[in-house]
C-alpha cells in the first residue's frame, strides 16, 4: 500500500509536445514488446528538439518507438532524417516498420551494424544525436564506439539504452576517460529528482536505466588519436 501510494506521489507527467506520440504508440503496447518508457522518449525528443538537431542515427529499431521520438524532435526543430539500422526482422521490427511507413524523413538499414557502420563512416556521414539500443556484448559495443564517436558532431548527444549492464557502462567510461565525452545534466532535460527517485524504486538499483553523453571535443585534437603510447585517462 505505501510502495503504491509514493509510486502515484512520484508518477511521471509526460512532456505535452509528446502527446500525439504517445498516442500512436498507446494502442500498440504489450508486456513482450519493447516499447520505449514515456519519460526515456521524452528525453529522446528533448535532446532532438532542443539541440539544434538535424541528423539522427539509431543502433536497434524494433519497435520503431525510438525512431518515432526522434522524428517528432526533429519536426518540432526544424526538420532533419532519422536513419535506423537493425539487422534483425524476429526482433519486432516489422512493428516498427508499420509505426512508420510511408515517412520519407526515415531511413532503415536492415543489416549488422558491424557492416552498417563502417560503411556510414566511410560514406562520411555525421549526425547531431545518436541512439545505442542494439547487440551489448563489449566487443560489439566497442566496435560501434569507435564509428559513432567519430561520427557524432562535435557538440552532439549519444544516448545508451540499458546503461546498467556492465558492458554498457564499461564503453560509457571509455567515452569519458579517453575521448573526453561529458554526461548532460538530466534535470535541465525533464529527468529531475523525482524521476530518478521513481525510477531506483522500479528497478531496485541507482544505476540509471538510459545515460547521455555530450560530445566536447574534435577527436582529431585529443591524444588517444594521435599517441600510440597514450594511454590515460583526459584531464
Amino acid at each position: 500500500m505505501l510502495k503504491a501510494l509514493i509510486r502515484r506521489l512520484l508518477a511521471y507527467h509526460p512532456d505535452p509536445r509528446t502527446a500525439a506520440v504517445r498516442e500512436r504508440l498507446a494502442p500498440m503496447r504489450r508486456a513482450e514488446r519493447p516499447y520505449v518508457p514515456d519519460y526515456e522518449g521524452d528525453l529522446i525528443f528533448r535532446l532532438v528538439a532542443d539541440g539544434a538537431t538535424r541528423e539522427c542515427l539509431e543502433v536497434g529499431f524494433g519497435t520503431g518507438s525510438t525512431a518515432a521520438y526522434m522524428l517528432a524532435g526533429i519536426a518540432a526543430g526544424g526538420g532533419g532524417s532519422v536513419t535506423s539500422i537493425d539487422f534483425s526482422a524476429a526482433n519486432f521490427n516489422h512493428l516498427g516498420k508499420a509505426l512508420i511507413a510511408g515517412d520519407k524523413r526515415h531511413t532503415l538499414l536492415e543489416e549488422n551494424s558491424n557492416r552498417a557502420l563502417p560503411r556510414l563512416f566511410a560514406e562520411n556521414r555525421t549526425f547531431d544525436f545518436i541512439y545505442v539500443d542494439g547487440w551489448k556484448t563489449f566487443d560489439h559495443l566497442a566496435m560501434e564506439a569507435y564509428f559513432l564517436a567519430r561520427m557524432l558532431r562535435t557538440g552532439g548527444v549519444i544516448l545508451f539504452d540499458d546503461a546498467y549492464m556492465p558492458s554498457v557502462g564499461r564503453v560509457i567510461s571509455l567515452l569519458k576517460k579517453f575521448y573526453g565525452f561529458e554526461e548532460i545534466g538530466y534535470a535541465a532535460n525533464g529527468q529531475g529528482f523525482r524521476l530518478r527517485l521513481w525510477l531506483a524504486i522500479v528497478f531496485r538499483t541507482q544505476r540509471r536505466p538510459y545515460r547521455a553523453l555530450k560530445k566536447r571535443h574534435d577527436l582529431a585534437d585529443l591524444p588517444v588519436e594521435n599517441d600510440w603510447n597514450f594511454d590515460a585517462p583526459l584531464r
